[in-house]
């Protein structure tokens, strides 16, 4: 692999700046050029889909971008300057990886260039990362460091690994099919249906249940896998009678799966407590109609809960039919045997053992019956066994099997062995037709030779082979009803198999034109990109994933994401290639119309920390407002006479206020302040701003005006409307205030459209009046349009604007649950367009009043942390006549309280205090005295829960900064109420 040499100055490249970046780290002091490139190198990476990362030499990180800090869960400033190793790799890759990295940094090791492994984010998760590398060297060529772009594939792999799972459940079933039909003991048939579970679900154990023929009792038939052992020891010592659990299987006739068993109240509990089950899946296995017994599988404590999914569970049904058939066909086999060799030990045994045989048995001599048991009368429906006697055994046998069944009787004469099974087609007395499975020997009847054969009803059997064929019929559907394309191809590129999917994808009207063409020639736009994933899929031996074009019939490009594999035969020669096309063409561009959406999303994002911001600069004005305004409003209250003292502290108290309304502007931006709303016609708010508007904009400036008087109420404040209107037109009026032009005013009562909502969250399906004020001035530059509702930003002079305005405006309209749109053009004018939401319900507004200063002669404890507000309060208090005690700690407060609660009479609390904040202090108050009145201080008036401020005894809440008049009043109702 080459060595990046980062003394190399491209066009284009970065190489530079990142040389910077490794200088940078290690100095004291940063210049304007030096600060110029960290910015410049971070604005290109930022931009990009994957996540850019700089390791140096030790592997700390020197750079990163935002999608690595978004995949990783961190903030950028968490992660610069940490070991990469010690941090992201997970724990039993970190000493290999910490190795490699080593070696690879003193240039014992060559880097490669591409790798996919997994790295450990910070809630824990892994994501699995692809990169490619480069190594980083200095002028003397020194390694420095590593320069690699990772892109989240773990969405990719985990599809990938759905499809190969799906497909190893096809090859599973017909490799259990072909298990099971060499069984020859239900001990053969367990270790073969859990070879197969393993492989496909996961699960390590595996067992059969038998039910009786009145579905009463169920018992353990046979099991393998890790807890083997303990299955067969808890079945001698239990049988299971009308188990909850059990019952419910066999009752409904459908899997249940048991998620959790040590929390599940229907199994039996000797099997949780004693074998420690963890998920257990039952499955019902049929004969034909009837119910034959159970397959059940499961986890237990060591391996944990492991639920299986909907394709796992419907792969294990699948599994149970194969198996019914099986094990009908082995208990016949072992009962046959059981009655066989019983034979050889007396006549009377033999004939007691046939009588009660489940199957049937015949004797017959020169083609006519001897004797028939029991069994025999039930399976040619005749009335008793000495209807059977004397009558031909051919004529049970179907005319399409005589000739096979003489010579198979002629051959039993002349051989010692009993003859193999034989299937065959039986009639019975009533016309019926049955297939049975017949096997014949020589015994000796009364003294003389005779042909003994026992015949098996195996009607399910042939019911059940039937059913797996057709279940196989299904899976081929399948492949042929996929919606995506299935194809298998020779190594030279010719098409052995596709599906309609695959030809319709491409264009074609039927398989035969995909067959019959050239796969290199007529499909791929590029040759190479066929080469490139053929010897990927030849080097790695397994499923590969790639993402390439291919030629529709009419010659536009598909892009295709195809999942492939290499099929070899024993000696590792490729036999064929097959895979799943998926079209991508529509992902492709969905995922450029993300990009779209996300860069709006982070235009979003930095507006809402602007304003998180703009609150805390506004909580600690507030904290500085409230000694200048108090002290200033006491000084007032003591002046009787109009001197120049009362005159100067007039000046200070307007000062304060201009500062105060500063301080509700900022905290209209942040939304952190709640205005005073209630329901408003828009219309009327409109003229009247317009009218108030007009003379203060020049005549040559033409106003036009389309208000639909007809328009819903809203919730809102009208001044804030007022001032939203003064702000644009304002903006309008300085665009055109040379040139002259149009401002034009429009309102109207909108149904916000599905797409519109699509490309802006903050709005709704729902009903809005809008509001559009467009202007025909300078317009605004594309290149700065989306920083125009930042706070202070602003490219007018100093004479006309601060920059607030239009973040004020923005404020606002998201403050009213609204959505505000520009759009502009640089020389042909700009146009806002506002959402206000139209109001559902009718609500009542409200006002406040103000009486004239109250006093009192109460006790109040009084806590805030600023020891100016602390101090200018007291005064206040006092003055109004009250008994006053501080503190600035609300720790120290609660003990004061808490040792004689009588002493006082009210408790008034700021907000926000480092210990315990005011709503905790209150609580813990009012737990203790649940009647006792306390008042809350805030610095930006925060959106507290009513409710919550009810149940701690809260009676009112105030802001800074604080009037003496407005605290008077505010005692006094708290008190009293």
């Amino acid at each position: 692999m080459k060595h990046k040499t980062l003394a190399i100055t491209e066009a284009g490249t970065l190489a530079p700046y990142l040389h910077d970046y490794f200088d940078l780290s290690q100095a004291h002091s940063v210049s304007l050029k030096d600060e110029f490139a960290h910015n410049h190198v971070q604005q290109f990476i930022d931009i990009a889909g994957v996540m850019f990362l700089l390791l140096n030499t030790k592997a700390e990180i020197k750079l990163i971008n935002r999608k690595g800090c978004e995949i990783l869960g961190y903030k950028q400033e968490e992660i610069l300057g940490i070991n990469w190793i010690d941090t992201f790799v997970p724990e039993e890759q970190r000493a290999a990886t910490q190795n490699v990295f080593r070696q690879i940094m003193h240039k014992e090791l060559e880097s490669v260039e591409y790798h996919e492994n997994p790295v450990l984010t910070k809630d824990g998760k892994i994501r699995i990362i692809a990169w490619h590398n480069t190594i980083l060297c200095d002028e003397q060529d020194e390694i420095i460091g590593t320069l690699s772009s990772g892109e989240d594939i773990t969405d990719r792999k985990k599809a990938e690994a759905d499809l190969l799972k799906r497909d190893e459940k096809m090859h599973s079933l017909l490799q259990l099919a072909q298990s099971l039909q060499q069984a020859r003991s239900f001990d053969q048939v367990v270790q073969a249906l859990l070879k197969e579970i393993r492989k496909v679900v996961g699960y390590k154990t595996a067992w059969i249940y038998l039910v009786d023929n009145k579905l009463e009792h169920v018992q353990l038939l046979t099991a393998a896998g890790n807890r083997e052992n303990d299955l067969r020891q808890w079945a001698n010592k239990f049988k299971i009678k009308g188990d909850d659990y059990l019952q419910q299987v066999i009752a409904s006739k459908t899997p249940i799966v048991m998620e959790d068993a040590a929390s599940d109240p229907r199994p039996n509990k000797n099997v949780v407590s004693q074998l420690q089950s963890r998920t257990i899946v039952t499955i019902p296995v049929f004969m034909a109609n009837a119910q034959l017994g159970t397959i059940a599988t499961g986890s237990f404590a060591e391996e944990g809960v492991h639920v299986p999914t909907k394709s796992e569970l419907e792969y294990l049904e699948a599994m149970a039919r194969h198996v019914s058939s099986v094990i009908e066909r082995i208990q016949a086999q072992e009962e046959r045997q059981r009655f066989i060799d019983k034979l050889h030990d007396s006549k009377e045994r033999y004939r007691n053992l046939i009588e009660d045989s489940p199957n049937a048995i015949i004797v017959h001599r020169e083609g006519r019956i001897i004797y028939a048991n029991p069994a025999s009368v039930k399976l040619v429906r005749a009335q008793n066994v000495e209807q059977l006697i004397n009558l031909e055994v051919m004529n049970f046998v179907h005319p399409d099997y005589h000739k096979q069944v003489f010579e198979r009787v002629k051959n039993i004469y002349s051989q010692t062995e009993p003859a193999p099974p034989m299937e065959e087609k039986f009639i019975r007395l009533d016309g019926s037709i049955i297939d049975v499975e017949v096997t014949g020997k020589i015994v000796i009847f009364e003294g003389k030779p005779a042909s003994q054969v026992i015949i098996q009803d195996i009607t399910a059997r042939k019911f059940a082979e039937k059913s797996r064929q057709e279940s196989d019929e299904r899976y081929r559907l399948l492949v042929e009803q996929m919606p995506d394309g299935v194809y298998r191809s020779t190594p030279d590129g010719k098409f052995l198999e596709v599906n309609t999917a695959l030809v319709k994808m491409l264009g074609y009207t039927n398989k035969e034109e995909l067959l019959a063409m050239d796969i290199k020639k007529d499909l791929y736009f590029e040759i190479s990109e066929r080469n490139r994933a053929l010897h990927a899929l030849q080097k790695s031996g397994k499923e590969e994933i790639e993402v390439f074009r291919l030629r529709h019939k009419t010659g536009r490009e598909v892009w295709v994401e195809e999942h492939g594999r290499v099929i070899q035969d024993e000696s590792g020669k490729t036999i064929f290639h097959e895979g799943v096309l998926r079209d991508v063409t529509e992902r492709r561009k969905a995922e450029r119309e993300k990009e779209k959406l996300e860069a709006q999303v982070r235009r979003s994002q930095k507006l809402e920390t602007i304003g998180t911001l703009a609150g805390g600069i506004a909580h600690d004005f507030n904290n500085i407002l409230t000694p200048i305004l108090g002290y200033a409003d006491m000084a007032l209250c003591n002046l009787t006479q109009p001197e120049q003292l009362h005159q100067d502290l007039l000046q200070i108290v307007k000062g304060a206020n201009r500062a105060k309304k500063l301080v509700n502007q900022i905290l209209t931006f942040s939304r952190q302040k709640e205005q005073e709303r209630k329901p408003i016609y828009l219309p009327s708010v409109v003229k009247e701003a317009l009218l108030l508007l007009r003379p203060s904009i020049p005549p040559f400036i033409e106003i036009q005006q389309n208000i639909d008087h007809t328009c819903d109420q809203v919730f809102a404040d009208a001044t804030q409307i007022h001032q939203i209107i003064l702000n644009l037109c304002t903006n309008a009026f300085h665009a055109m205030e040379h040139s002259g032009g149009i401002l034009n005013v429009e309102l109207t009562q909108v149904q916000v459209s599905p797409s519109l909502v699509r490309m802006h969250s903050n709005l709704k399906a729902m009903d809005y009046v809008k509001l559009t004020l467009s202007d025909t001035g300078t317009g605004i530059q594309n290149t700065i349009l989306d920083r125009i509702f930042e706070p202070f930003f602003t490219t007018k002079s100093t004479d006309k604007g601060t920059g607030l305005g239009l973040s004020v405006v923005h404020g606002i309209v998201k403050a009213h649950d609204g959505e505000i749109l520009v759009q502009s053009t640089a020389g042909q004018g700009t146009t806002f367009q506002i959402y206000l939401p139209v109001m559902q319900n009718k609500l009542q507004s409200h006002s406040s009043h103000k009486d004239n200063i109250q006093t009192g002669t109460e006790s109040i404890l009084f806590i805030d942390d600023e020891d100016a507000v602390l101090d200018v309060v007291n005064r206040m208090l006092t003055k109004l006549g009250y008994s006053v005690t501080i503190s600035n700690s609300s720790r120290n407060a609660l003990k004061v309280f808490q040792q004689n609660p009588a002493k006082f009479d009210l408790v008034i609390t700021d907000l926000t205090m480092p210990d315990l904040n005011g709503v905790e202090l209150a609580k813990r108050i009012h737990n203790g005295r649940p009647d006792f009145p306390i008042i809350l201080i805030t610095g930006f008036g925060e959106d507290l829960n009513r409710d919550l401020l009810n149940n701690c005894g809260i009676k009112a809440v105030v802001g800074k900064p604080l009037m003496i008049s407005d605290l008077a009043q505010l005692i006094r109702e708290a008190l009293t109420k």
